[in-house]
């Protein structure tokens, strides 16, 4: 249901279908809010048995079987004989923090186990994403007889043959979308395998990681309450990874993500611990968007403005002076990312307001020299969010130009790859984001390719902002007892994002006005009720509401929010947008 009604942020509202009758059977049956039961109806969780699942009320909800999973069979079978003759394996993980995060799992699971195993994690700027010719000969040169790969390889056809001529066997994990030839390796362990009977398809790369180890503590007949101690402690690197990687915060995923945040709150892992603590964030609960916002840039620059080894060895120590060491380390590298990405953007700006024709170019293709190829995809995510279509970030070196894409809508950039990798000589991804690799010679015709496929399917775009409403909500209902009963809904994220409200008809008692830098203030009634609402970096609105003091009445868009001060607490509106 679209809201009508001019926009001052010029965003298109969506109302979230809803069943009033559901809603109340489902307060009801499972003694909840109104509120929270309205929210869970209008996202489709309708039932009481998806809302007790959703809602974490069952202990065993959304905790799958990992024998359902496609050759976890075969990848346990090979990696149980390589443990029981000491076989050397190697892991070979991505350079992301869901990359870093599942390497350093399965590295402290061997350890546990009194296995030694090597790792190598490729350098995101002289190798490039997946797997490479040159790593595998270095492992192969070092005697290593099986690798064992996380968060990459699901595309790597000719490297894994490459790997099998040298007498490497190969075991992929993954979560990125297959091509239409599977790697010949002995086994190839990807939820989003078509083939893959497992009920969750959306697992990251530490996840699948996580389910191998379960399915590994079972196969080694492990003490299970020795096993699940393991699994419970590591479930603080499952969540980070999970988090950061952006993968849907539904089905499994909300549950490792939930449980997760638990043990990281309290987490024993000596470097995200100081880092936890260099970064001042452990006054508080910490939640999944200090997850996305603080802990995971800073993992995430040691791949994109020097090596991933350091968080990887970060996620490893039992070393505090090590650990803080590493921990200032990731902070200074995060200083310089932020700095590199300012330029680098400035720069993709001036290309597309100087040379690229926004009513025809429904992907924007910038394609630039010189370029930090660790920072191509921020890049990309911030100008397709900035321009409300997918966008590719290529940097030209000479004949090679790689690059990173983000997408928009529900336009699905593996997809649009794949239609065009006649031009291409790599890539990988999933439907929101993607690595690249093509000659320059190619970057043209690539350009015009992937723009006549995205005119076919401009269903899937949108060229207008969206706002998406969950539910209207009564003046009445914005209490501290609403905040306690959102907090069901958490952790918030991809696929589950923090719910918006709406509430129609209300006055200004106050005039607008403008505090601090730019942030818009509201004094609002409905006649019976008072309350206040902010819009942070809204103050130009200002100007535009002053007619509409005491005289007619608004609509808001807004998510509440917990204001302390002299050490009282009231709900607080953070507008979204307003309607008049």
């Amino acid at each position: 249901m679209v809201i009508s009604g001019e926009s001052l942020c010029n965003n298109k509202w969506t109302l979230r279908p809803g069943d009033a009758e559901q809603s109340r059977y489902l307060s009801n049956v499972l003694d909840i809010p109104p509120v929270l039961a309205r929210v869970l109806v209008a996202r489709g969780i309708d039932t009481p048995e998806q809302a007790r699942a959703f809602l974490g009320v069952s202990a065993e909800s959304m905790r799958f079987d990992p024998w359902q999973m496609k050759d976890m069979d075969k990848a346990v079978e090979h990696l149980v004989r390589a443990i029981k003759t000491r076989e050397s394996i190697c892991i070979y993980g991505d350079y992301d923090a869901d990359g870093t995060a599942a390497t350093a799992l399965l590295l402290r699971f061997f350890r546990w186990l009194g296995i030694k195993a090597d790792y190598y994690i490729p350098h995101r700027v002289g190798e490039g994403y997946g797997l490479n010719l040159n790593a595998l000969q270095s492992i192969i040169n070092k005697g290593h007889t099986l690798l064992l790969t996380v968060d990459t390889g699901a595309t790597a056809v000719e490297e894994v043959e490459f790997a099998n001529a040298h007498g490497l066997r190969v075991i992929i994990t993954d979560h990125h979308r297959l091509t239409d030839r599977l790697p010949p390796a002995v086994a190839v362990v990807d939820p989003a395998r078509a083939d893959c009977p497992y009920p969750y398809s959306e697992l990251s790369g530490v996840g699948v990681a996580y389910k191998l180890i379960t399915a590994l503590c079972d196969a080694l007949s492990i003490d299970p309450e020795q096993a699940n101690e393991f699994l419970n402690e590591h479930l603080d690197l499952v969540a980070l990874g999970t988090i950061a990687d952006v993968v849907p915060l539904t089905g499994e995923n909300r549950r490792f993500v939930r449980d997760g945040l638990e043990i990281l709150n309290r987490t024993t892992n000596i470097g995200l611990s100081c880092l936890i603590e260099a970064l001042r964030i452990r006054e508080k609960k910490i939640s999944s968007r200090d997850v996305s916002f603080i802990l995971a840039p800073r993992i995430n620059a040691a791949g994109r403005t020097s090596h991933a080894s350091l968080a990887v060895e970060l996620l490893l120590t039992d070393d505090p002076s090590e650990a803080e060491r590493l921990a200032k380390q990731l902070n200074r590298l995060n200083e310089r990312r932020q700095r590199l990405e300012a330029e680098i953007l400035a720069r993709c700006h001036q290309q597309i307001q100087s040379s690229i024709n926004l009513d025809e170019d429904v992907v924007i293709v910038s394609a630039l020299p010189g370029l930090h190829e660790g920072l191509l995809g921020l890049v990309a995510g911030r100008l397709a969010e900035e321009y409300c279509r997918p966008v590719l970030v290529l940097n030209v070196e000479n004949e090679v130009v790689r690059g990173s894409g983000r997408s928009f809508g529900e336009f699905s950039l593996f997809e649009a790859l794949t239609h065009c990798r006649d031009y291409l000589t790599r890539f990988g991804g999933h439907h929101l984001a993607c690595g690249l690799q093509l000659k320059s010679e190619n970057i043209s015709p690539f350009k015009q390719a992937i723009n006549a496929f995205a005119r076919k399917h401009i269903d899937k775009l949108s060229a207008e902002h969206g706002l998406v409403i969950d539910t209207f909500i009564s003046p009445a209902e914005l209490n501290l007892k609403l905040m306690e009963a959102l907090e069901e809904l958490e952790p918030y994220g991809e696929g589950n994002p923090a719910p918006v409200f709406m509430i129609e008809n209300v006055f200004m008692i106050d005039p607008p006005r403008v505090v601090g830098s730019n942030h818009l203030k509201l004094v609002l009634t409905d006649k019976t009720n008072t309350f206040y609402a902010i819009g942070f970096e809204m103050g130009s609105l200002a100007t535009r509401l002053q007619s509409y003091y005491k005289r007619r009445p608004i609509t808001l868009a807004f998510q509440p929010i917990i204001n302390e001060w002299n050490n009282e607490c009231r709900v607080e509106l953070k507008i979204k947008d307003i309607k008049v």
